[in-house]
């Protein structure tokens, strides 16, 4: 849905796509309860067109920052109503809390005129640019890492770290104030060194990970790293202003992508990590498959340098 609506915004009132869009988000991201996922994913969109109302791309920090604001207190709430008013209250607080956020939309997004001249066809031209899919493989694959480690954090700590189900709220609450910091350092790294910021990033998320499988036997420790797992949403604003910058006049569709490719790496993270626990490797298993998700990210990255350098010498040959 992420591309097929920033499409329509352009062709369409703004406000006239983000709430069906919104409506959808409610449909889609049902079953994300733990991650409060349906915030997430409309703010992203949001955040498309603020950036392009502000002209700026430092406009969306803030609002991933609400984002990762909304999981700190979104999780642990909908992780209490489950445990104490049965695992359909989560769905509903989700639920209203959405639709909340589509009235709001509704009623407060101020109307945005249509982009004159607009066609598809001219921005899905951007994807014919190599340098356009390096981000998105670097976030598909190299933050599927975190979703591996998230996605049974909680039976995980259960049952390793004897974590009671009390507790659970607490470290998932941890979890959302790493994201929190995670964007704020993340977003100002990003605009000291851009590409540092993407390969430092990933080589802390194969630390990080790497140490969830010993970290994870201890509650105190378990907390602590849970943390840090929180804080490789770093990567996110240094991966959408690499993005904007290579995708030329497809600022929007780029934008849409990226949460695109954030999507793709929750499904990959998750469901390899799944096949590992399946496959009787442990709990503890999916922080080594979040390690070697980090490293192949890293891969990517790397040959995104090579190819950029290579095409700034075939450009500077042409030249002379």
């Amino acid at each position: 849905s992420d591309p097929l609506f920033a499409k329509l915004s352009e062709i369409a009132d703004v406000e006239f796509t983000i709430v069906p869009d919104s409506l959808i988000e409610i449909l889609r991201h049902g079953h994300l309860v733990k991650n409060f996922y349906v915030l997430y994913g409309m703010l992203d969109h949001c955040s498309i067109y603020f950036a392009e109302g502000a002209g700026s791309h430092l406009f969306m920090f803030p609002v991933h920052c609400v984002v990762a604001s909304a999981t700190l207190v979104g999780v642990p709430i909908a992780a209490w109503l489950g445990q104490h008013l049965g695992w359909r209250a989560a769905f509903v607080f989700v639920g209203v809390i959405a639709l909340v956020a589509v009235v709001m939309i509704r009623r407060d997004l101020p109307d945005m005129a249509p982009v004159a001249g607009a066609s598809p066809w001219r921005e899905l031209g951007a994807l014919a640019r190599k340098q356009v899919w390096f981000p998105l493989g670097i976030a598909a694959i190299g933050s599927g890492g975190m979703f591996a480690v998230f996605s049974y954090v909680k039976p995980t700590l259960i049952e390793v770290a004897g974590l009671p189900l009390s507790g659970v709220p607490f470290v998932l609450a941890l979890f959302g104030l790493g994201m929190v910091t995670g964007n704020l350092v993340g977003s100002r790294l990003a605009d000291r060194s851009l590409m540092k910021t993407i390969g430092g990033v990933l080589a802390w998320s194969a630390l990080v990970l790497a140490l969830f499988t010993f970290a994870a036997h201890n509650v105190v420790t378990a907390s602590i790293n849970v943390f840090l797992v929180g804080t490789l949403v770093a990567i996110g604003p240094a991966l959408q202003i690499r993005l904007m910058d290579v995708a030329g006049d497809a600022q929007a569709l780029a934008a849409a992508l990226n949460h695109s490719a954030f999507n793709l790496a929750n499904a990959l993270g998750a469901w390899i990590g799944g096949v590992a626990i399946g496959a009787g490797l442990g709990w503890t298993s999916t922080g080594w498959v979040g390690a070697l998700l980090a490293l192949a990210g890293m891969g990517v990255f790397a040959w995104a340098l090579a190819s950029a350098r290579a095409e700034a010498r075939r450009v500077s040959v042409a030249a002379c």
